[in-house]
């Protein structure tokens, strides 16, 4: 892709009530309401039929090596850079729009929960109610792991193995490798993130997408669409060198491109490939993945 097509904006979507945030925290009262009553029922799980939590979490693990097993990296990458049996500091991972939180509990599962010891996962969002959900589902899945422990724990005869095995699981709130918090992306404050340098990965399953079908202006934006102020308020949110990866199903690969590469800050790193269809002669996937690189520079090249 050549770089005016790049910096040339896709034209808008229609809008939508799910757009709004009226939408999201009805949806999420009803499925709150659905947990207390079913502690099986976390709710939807969006892109569930492309599998692309799933993708994205392999992808997170295998592609990026954020965590890779015992904690070094032999041959593989950190943030662009050629590194040889590197000990990794431990990753910060920023989901924006958790909803349920489910795909940060997809991601701790991925390869094993001891490679992510040490990680902080925090998912934000702009629903009250959504950061309930989240907050309520974990607090089951911690019991559960507790639980399994206490199982291992009866079984194992080295104490000092299980000791080992078993961090990680406890509950205490100075050491839980996940946590939810109310946060807006597009009006919020970077600081109350505890941003630091920034974050290793910021994830987006969907939320560009919801942002994307809202005509709200922004005032203090010169009254820009919320999608065009959207990709400027993630940038300062990453580490240089680190990854935005974006997962949609209102927008194309390319068309993603288009919105965060270059003028941005960020270059093309990565895809995820799913399924892919053949309709009118052209040939497309119903769901799209784009992983970009922050540079430090704010160019592409």
């Amino acid at each position: 892709m050549d770089e005016t097509a790049v910096n040339q904006q896709p034209d808008h979507l229609g809008a939508s009530e799910l757009g709004t945030k009226e939408h999201w925290d009805t949806t999420y009262v009803r499925e709150l309401e659905n947990f207390s009553s079913d502690p099986t029922d976390e709710g939807t799980i969006w892109f569930e039929d492309a599998g692309a939590e799933e993708k994205i979490a392999e992808f997170v693990v295998d592609t990026l090596q954020l965590v890779p097993a015992n904690g070094t990296l032999e041959k593989g990458q950190l943030h662009g850079q050629d590194r040889s049996d590197t000990t990794l500091p431990h990753p910060r991972v920023l989901d924006l729009g958790t909803g349920n939180g489910h795909l940060l509990f997809a991601l701790r599962e991925e390869g094993g929960r001891e490679m992510w010891n040490g990680a902080e996962l925090v998912g934000v969002d702009y629903s009250p109610s959504s950061v309930e959900l989240a907050r309520k589902i974990w607090q089951q899945r911690r019991a559960a792991e507790a639980q399994e422990a206490e199982g291992e724990a009866s079984e194992c005869d080295n104490a000092e193995a299980f000791d080992q095995r078993s961090k990680g699981t406890t509950n205490s709130s100075e050491t839980d490798p996940i946590r939810f918090m109310v946060w807006d992306v597009l009006n919020g404050d970077p600081n109350d993130l505890d941003l630091a340098e920034g974050f290793d990965l910021v994830l987006d399953k969907g939320t560009f997408d919801a942002v994307s079908l809202s005509r709200e202006p922004f005032d203090h934006y010169q009254g820009r669409r919320t999608c065009e102020v959207f990709p400027e308020r993630v940038v300062p949110l990453i580490k240089p060198g680190g990854y935005f990866l974006v997962t949609s199903c209102n927008w194309t690969e390319a068309e993603l491109r288009q919105w965060f590469e270059g003028l941005s800050g960020f270059r093309l790193f990565s895809t995820i490939q799913y399924p892919s269809f053949s309709f009118g002669g052209q040939r497309g996937q119903s769901v799209s993945s784009v992983c970009f690189q922050r540079v430090e520079s704010g160019r592409s090249d």
